[in-house]
């Protein structure tokens, strides 16, 4: 049986993040403020030996949804300046959608993520999502999936390459949230708590409240599923490699060989082949 992921304090999730990157190398901390992000950046900083070859930056992106969050991004930047840590506030401007704010919200995240990660030449940009992030994530889409077919119960990868330029990276998904606030108390560091996380109009809100109750996270199912959804990808990228001809970058020709063989495999290489031809992120989410 797979055993599930074995726990680690922030400290030494930053110090295998660290550890696994090969340097020179330049870090973009993404920090709201809150306690995962805050961690993240606080432990990194501390595990940044002298001559390490590592430089760190942070951004904060202010997405103007409630009267305090410039406030919040200037206090994040202060807490930049005690730790030397170079840092930058973007806004999200424009006018708000009425409804599908979170998925807005998260793709303007991302955008003005990479904008800064561009402007610095980050080799990659890390996220405080923690384990119990995982949870959530997996239990959402559990209620939208298909049992051992939904790929989607691996949960979020600890590395993932944002539009075909700059890799995320999430050090902190065998991180456990309360270790990360034990850790911030320890190091006399504060945090932000953004009252949206205990607003119920939100479904990760309400997941995270039954989880709380249930007090239940399957980590040896999510390890399972995350080896299925790697040996998918896996056989994907055969396919595409030794089938799989592009035309005027737009393009996909499959040969008549590659329609052999796992229609699952054969599915997931031409919804992740439509995804990436057609701009997109990500597949849909009638084939993730």
């Amino acid at each position: 049986m797979t055993a599930g992921p074995k726990i680690l304090s922030p400290e030494q999730a930053a110090e295998r993040l660290i550890a696994d990157l090969a340097r020179p190398a330049r870090l973009l901390v993404a920090i709201s403020g809150g306690s995962d992000s805050c961690g993240l950046l606080v432990a990194l900083s501390k595990s940044n030996l002298p001559g390490s070859g590592l430089s760190l930056f942070a951004t904060t992106i202010d997405h103007g949804l409630r009267p305090g969050s410039a406030d919040e991004a200037r206090a994040v930047a202060a807490l930049c300046g005690r730790l030397g840590i170079p840092h930058f506030i973007r806004r999200w401007e424009g006018e708000k959608p009425r409804t599908g704010i979170s998925a807005a919200a998260r793709e303007a995240r991302y955008r003005l993520l990479l904008e800064v990660a561009d402007e610095v030449d980050a080799t990659a940009i890390v996220t405080g999502h923690t384990l119990d992030d995982q949870a959530e994530t997996i239990a959402m889409r559990a209620a939208r999936g298909e049992g051992d077919a939904n790929s989607g119960l691996a949960g979020m990868a600890r590395a993932v390459l944002l539009d075909r330029r700059r890799w995320l990276l999430r050090p902190f998904l065998e991180t456990r949230r309360s270790d990360v606030r034990d850790f911030l108390t320890r190091e006399g560091q504060g945090w932000i708590d953004d009252p949206s996380n205990l607003d119920p109009h939100y479904e990760r809100v309400r997941v995270r409240g039954r989880l709380a109750q249930e007090d239940r996270f399957d980590a040896a199912a999510q390890a399972m599923a995350a080896e299925r959804r790697t040996a998918l990808s896996d056989a994907a990228a055969r396919l595409v490699r030794e089938h799989v001809t592009i035309r005027q970058g737009v393009l996909a020709h499959l040969a008549p060989a590659g329609l052999q063989g796992d229609e699952a495999v054969r599915g997931h290489a031409l919804s992740l082949l439509a995804a990436v031809l057609g701009g997109g992120s990500m597949r849909s989410a009638a084939t993730a």
